[in-house]
């Protein structure tokens, strides 16, 4: 017997041998010859003979019931720490519920537990739906998805739900786990991000993307009732002059004047949107009014509107005025079933006609504007030939760090229009991609790109550039080939490249596309999500995607210091973001005041005119 065996039960031995004698159990450890420390218990017990007292001990190996317990304590402490649980028996009754599970639902353990499977109610889920999965766990031993169950008050709430089967060494089944996640939260802040990302930052208008929505349907219902809509597009002439002279704040107060008058004669009849900078579209689904031709009603509403649009706007005790163009166009009814891009383009040819007559004027779309200007398509025309003319340029604004120093630029389209008249990327991007030009303007301008890195690096070889691509030009199937054929011949290293994808690029043909992005980051390519939150893609993808930032959208920026829901977004953007070991960059900063408030939140990288408008690479160069 080892002598540090003896040390541990001798004092137990003297007690028994001085005191009552009574039997004792000592809980002692035992160093085996091999060097193992076995837990042992060392049952003790006196024996009288004669004049003598003898002790005679049995000795029992508890090293495992030890370990067990041990076991058992740390699963309670994990049972009531972790995610919601329920455990069920092999019939599928619940015997076991923990703290979580009915902090989040509001139902006591005994109004849960003895219940059956088919007793517990799953919100939209209908019966088979349950049964499928309960069948899958026999099969494969775990499913795993999101279910819509109840509150105890009755309310419905979505959870990521774990099935886990848990089975003796016979293959057995012996009990059922389920844990979940409550996903209310993140719906609700999806839901959220998806409404402000539907709206412009500034007026609260829709934005273009929402605008195209409202625009199908309408579309779509004048086609089937046989009825006239229209499209008005609205356009504040030389508004850059009047942001100059006031500045960009009571630019930004004229613009919500201009905002409330458009609502005010659209009440009733449409919507409005804004559509850029000075630039706003109202939609009227129904042109319909007794005793008159929908053409009528059209005209007569542009003249009421333009009439009102032009009386002086009060800005701090001072009248204002400048003039309106007005561009609009008739759709549905008899006429041929156009695409939603041309009733656009149509919109647009019509605006363009205004302003070239000496602007302040309201033009309604014919047909022979169209073949005036070669038809319809002939401003894809000029777009085809834009490439051959060189009138694309590429503007470069920078991104900083929290010290204000600029560490990158982002590449931005131009399209300067026969050397005279710069259009607006929100006009010719989307005309670019229906056609399929955005994969050859693409190119080009990720060759442009390529050279300008080439140029920053001679002022600073730390510099990166950011290039935007576009769904159409990533699905190509020789788009990662051509990126990284590219970079080999301007000699360019990928890592000071960043590319820069859409959350709805994302979610279509999701396997190809994480594929070609996982080729991209394997090269060294920095993949960035622009425009964070207005794709309405699940939070959830977000950690199994090969992505290294998020640009938290402009529209959250501008919202959030006035809108509590944006800021929270914003902060649950940045705080996911870091969890996730991925960058966040803002852009659209524009105040001191946002860049503070976003440091505040953990952000620092920004983009924005609080740092620099866009520009030329030029002037870019020059002020290097």
């Amino acid at each position: 017997i080892a002598a540090s065996f003896l040390s541990q039960i001798l004092p137990a031995f003297s007690d028994l041998l001085r005191g009552p004698r009574v039997s004792r159990l000592v809980p002692v450890q035992q160093s085996l010859r091999s060097g193992e420390i076995r837990d042992v218990e060392v049952y003790s017990s006196p024996l009288a003979e004669g004049d003598r007292t003898y002790i005679y001990s049995v000795i029992h190996d508890i090293t495992e019931r030890l370990a067990n317990e041990r076991q058992m304590r740390l699963t309670e402490v994990v049972f009531e720490t972790a995610d919601p649980m329920l455990v069920f028996d092999q019939h599928r009754s619940v015997i076991r519920v923990n703290n979580s599970f009915c902090q989040v639902t509001g139902f006591h353990r005994d109004e849960i537990v003895g219940r059956t499977v088919p007793m517990l109610q799953y919100g939209y889920e209908d019966q088979r739906f349950v049964t499928m999965i309960w069948e899958h766990v026999d099969l494969h031993g775990r499913w795993e998805g999101e279910v819509w169950t109840y509150r105890k008050d009755g309310k419905i709430f979505p959870k990521w739900s774990t099935f886990r089967a848990v089975w003796s060494q016979d293959r057995k089944i012996l009990n059922y786990v389920e844990s979940f996640y409550d996903l209310s939260r993140q719906r609700d802040l999806e839901a959220r991000m998806q409404a402000l990302s539907r709206t412009d930052a500034l007026t609260g208008l829709l934005n273009r993307s929402a605008l195209m929505e409202q625009l199908e349907m309408a579309h779509m219902q004048a086609n089937l009732s046989q009825t006239k809509g229209a499209l008005v597009v609205v356009d504040i002439d030389e508004f850059q002059a009047i942001n100059d002279a006031l500045g960009h704040t009571s630019g930004d107060v004229m613009l919500t004047l201009v905002t409330k008058r458009l609502e005010e004669m659209a009440k009733g009849l449409g919507v409005v949107a804004r559509l850029g900078s000075d630039e706003f579209a109202i939609l009227i689904p129904t042109l319909l009014e007794k005793g008159r031709s929908p053409d009528e009603v059209l005209q007569q509403f542009l003249e009421n509107a333009h009439r009102l649009l032009v009386q002086d706007y009060i800005l701090v005790d001072h009248a204002y005025s400048f003039t309106i163009s007005m561009g609009a166009t008739i759709f549905g009814g008899e006429k041929r079933k156009e695409p939603l891009e041309t009733i656009i383009q149509e919109a647009g040819i019509a605006l363009h006609d205004a302003k070239k007559k000496g602007r302040n004027g309201i033009v309604v779309f014919e047909p022979a504007m169209a073949q005036s200007r070669g038809d319809v398509f002939h401003f894809t025309e000029d777009l085809r030939k834009a490439l051959n003319l060189n009138e694309f340029l590429l503007y470069l604004q920078p991104q900083v760090d929290e010290h204000e120093r600029i560490y990158g630029v982002e590449s931005l389209l131009r399209w300067h229009y026969h050397g005279e008249t710069m259009i607006s990327p929100d006009r010719f991007i989307p005309v670019a991609e229906e056609t399929g030009l955005i994969v050859p303007i693409g190119t080009w301008v990720f060759q442009q790109s390529c050279e300008i890195l080439r140029l920053l690096h001679r002022f600073d070889d730390r510099l990166t550039i950011s290039i935007n691509v576009s769904p159409k030009q990533f699905y190509e199937d020789e788009f990662v080939d051509v990126v990284l054929k590219t970079v080999e011949q301007f000699s360019i290293d990928p890592h000071f490249i960043t590319i820069e994808v859409t959350e709805g690029l994302l979610m279509e043909h999701y396997d190809t596309t994480v594929a070609k992005l996982r080729r991209l980051s394997a090269s060294g390519f920095t993949i960035s999500i622009d425009d964070f939150g207005t794709g309405f893609s699940s939070l959830s993808y977000l950690k199994d995607l090969p992505v290294d930032e998020l640009k938290i959208d402009k529209s959250f920026v501008n919202n959030m210091m006035h809108d509590h829901d944006a800021a929270m977004i914003v902060e649950t953007i940045i705080g996911m973001a870091k969890n996730l070991g991925l960058t966040v960059i803002a852009e659209g900063v524009e105040t001191v005041e946002q860049k503070n408030r976003l440091l505040s939140m953990g952000c620092d990288r920004f983009q924005g005119y609080l740092f620099s408008q866009p520009k030329p690479r030029e002037d870019l160069f020059q002020d290097s």
